[in-house]
């Protein structure tokens, strides 16, 4: 098998791969990439910059399910309680219409959009209504910019104090 494949010996599969690792770093030099100190900078900064990402993705994720929250502690009235109406008439709406009739008419209002004006950017409904809900960061900065206000002023009052 090892013939096969141009081997005689496990020894000449290490001196290959040596060699293999010799020009990699020779043709590195050449190209004028650093493989010193430099290079591991370089590494840690991408390791750096790929876990910044990731922590704002997850802070994102965070984000959407606070909101979410909010929403059912009725931190925002005006949103929850137009989330409430619009649960009531889906489920009357659902009582009396079919889910099958629904769907139809959903898919053929998507296809009447995209024939008559096929540039038109299409809108997230779910997404507009998210970002008019505060998650916990944004509280706590409503609260600093309050607070900074009410001391501004000079008076306090009990609608400056948000629990």
């Amino acid at each position: 098998i090892a013939q096969r494949f141009g081997l005689k010996k496990k020894e000449s599969w290490v001196r290959n791969n040596a060699n293999k690792a010799y020009y990699e770093l020779s043709r590195a030099q050449t190209e004028g990439e650093s493989t010193g100190f430099g290079a591991k900078l370089d590494k840690m900064k991408t390791v750096f910059t790929v876990g910044e990402s990731v922590q704002k993705g997850l802070d994102y994720a965070a984000s959407i399910g606070e909101k979410f929250g909010h929403i059912g502690q009725w931190k925002v009235e005006f949103v929850s309680c137009m989330c409430c109406v619009i649960l009531i008439a889906a489920g009357g709406v659902l009582y009396y219409v079919s889910l099958r009739y629904i769907i139809i008419v959903w898919g053929l209002n998507k296809f009447r959009k995209f024939y008559f004006t096929p540039n038109r950017v299409d809108n997230n409904e779910l997404v507009d209504l998210l970002s008019r809900v505060p998650s916990f960061p944004e509280i706590e900065q409503y609260r600093q910019i309050r607070g900074r206000r009410s001391n501004r002023t000079g008076a306090s009052s009990e609608a400056d104090k948000i629990d």
